[in-house]
């Protein structure tokens, strides 16, 4: 999935949990989609970025 990602692109997730098994994963994973200029947000949750 990263590696289609575009910039203006949004990954969308019900929970955190669907996305990654561990607090560390989900950071890195959400830094690698802003590093390629996409967004990241959870219909759930929210961590304010």
């Amino acid at each position: 999935m990263l590696e289609q990602l575009r910039g203006g692109d949004v990954v969308t997730v019900t929970k955190y949990d669907r996305l990654a098994r561990s607090l560390k994963d989900l950071l890195e994973i959400v830094e690698a989609i802003r590093e390629r200029g996409a967004g990241f947000r959870s219909l759930a949750e929210d961590i304010g970025g």
